[in-house]
């Protein structure tokens, strides 16, 4: 393990390079889901620095920017086992996956791991109810896709996919819900749509809302403007979502399954840039790293902030070690330390991992450089933030 002269640590190169990987925390480990294009996954011990192969995933499945989450049965960490859902990857009217697997770890009895039964760490068919579950319908485009976890009883899976789509499955039901309200995001104008975007579950709170029904959706900006002046008190599960121009809080009605926006300032400097991997440093802010940059063609090693509690934006001076995109990066399970796994630099798929503290980030840094008012809310912005700042 070698120390960098940054605020990033060295850890054991990846067993394969990969980027558009997806991985999860867990106990001591680091979870390894796949990538682009390469299927096998890993579970990385935080404590020995070690990786150790679990499964793979079917030959046959291919997978460009898929997803995997936790689900609430089994994950906490006084379990023995956790519950991870793969999901999506494929285009329009390529056949879907969706697949689950209960994990075991393999670092129990001092690291010499266990002979896991047969129903452990296999990637298997998600069966609710007596019948196979698959999220993504034909003419859906999952390449990119996003997924979170929400609802008051972790029961609730919100979607964001291409071009500008939201869906809300049950997780316990293993469907859809049906009669969605305001699905469509709202995006800026040179947005080209959600794909490999930022998708932040945030929290379940109470709020008041307006009860009209006569809701327009039409996809404008300007649009799904409430007109009724009568309010009730609701449960509200809130999103951040982050994708090229357009940043948005989200607010889901949990008692009427209605969707309703308000615009968050982007830095011009993250505007530019998609493919970023990113971390949500709950409840202080998302961290950003690195991206591709659409404008110039160019590979990014910037770090970004954005402060949930501040509205504000912080560009830092203390670089990625590495220009790439398609990297991800996710918090240690004790979430004192951000993980920066593999990427892309131009030339090929990487085997970089780097940890770094969130102290370095999350606080006053003496290296950061704050972004201006004039670069972070112009004109322009704060014209284009009218048009969608009233509670949809």
């Amino acid at each position: 393990m070698t120390k960098c002269l940054t605020p990033f640590e060295s850890l054991s190169v990846l067993p394969h390079a990969l980027d558009h990987i997806q991985s999860v925390s867990w106990k001591d480990e680091v979870l390894i889901c796949g990538g682009a294009n390469w299927n096998s996954c890993y579970t990385y011990n935080v404590r020995v620095s070690e990786y150790k192969y679990i499964n793979s995933y079917s030959k046959d499945i291919s997978m460009f920017g898929h997803s995997v989450v936790k689900l609430e049965n089994g994950s906490d960490d006084n379990s023995n086992e956790l519950t991870l859902l793969s999901f999506g990857g494929q285009g329009t009217n390529q056949r879907k996956h969706t697949l689950v697997m209960k994990y075991k770890s393999l670092w129990e009895n001092g690291g010499r791991g266990v002979v896991p039964a047969p129903e452990h760490n296999k990637w298997k068919l998600w069966i609710r109810n007596g019948r196979t579950v698959t999220i993504g319908r034909d003419h859906d485009d999952l390449r990119g896709v996003r997924g979170v976890v929400g609802g008051k009883n972790k029961e609730l899976l919100f979607l964001v996919f291409y071009p500008n789509r939201m869906d809300v499955f049950d997780l316990n039901l293993g469907q859809y819900l049906t009669h969605v309200k305001n699905n469509q995001l709202p995006l800026q104008p040179q947005t080209y749509g959600t794909y490999y975007h930022c998708l932040i579950s945030k929290s379940v709170t109470n709020t008041k809302t307006n009860t009209n029904t006569n809701t327009n959706t039409n996809t404008n900006a300007n649009a799904n403007v409430s007109q009724s002046m009568e309010w009730t008190k609701s449960s509200m599960q809130e999103l951040l979502l982050f994708c090229e121009d357009t940043g948005l809080l989200i607010q889901f009605d949990l008692s009427c399954n209605t969707f309703f926006y308000k615009a968050i300032p982007v830095s011009n400097d993250l505007k530019a840039l998609n493919f970023y991997a990113y971390v949500y440093v709950d409840p202080y802010a998302v961290l950003f790293f690195g991206g591709f940059d659409r404008m110039t063609s160019a590979f990014s090693n910037a770090v970004h902030k954005y402060s949930i509690s501040e509205n504000t934006w912080v560009k830092f001076n203390p670089f990625l070690p590495t220009p790439s995109c398609s990297a991800v990066a996710l918090l240690s399970p004790d979430r004192t330390f951000v993980h920066v796994l593999g990427g892309f630099d131009g030339r090929s798929e990487l085997t970089l991992h780097f940890k770094t503290s969130v102290k370095e980030w999350v606080k006053e840094a003496v290296l950061q450089t704050p972004i201006t008012k004039s670069n972070s809310h112009t004109e322009q912005d704060q014209e284009k933030k009218a048009k969608l700042n009233d509670v949809l």
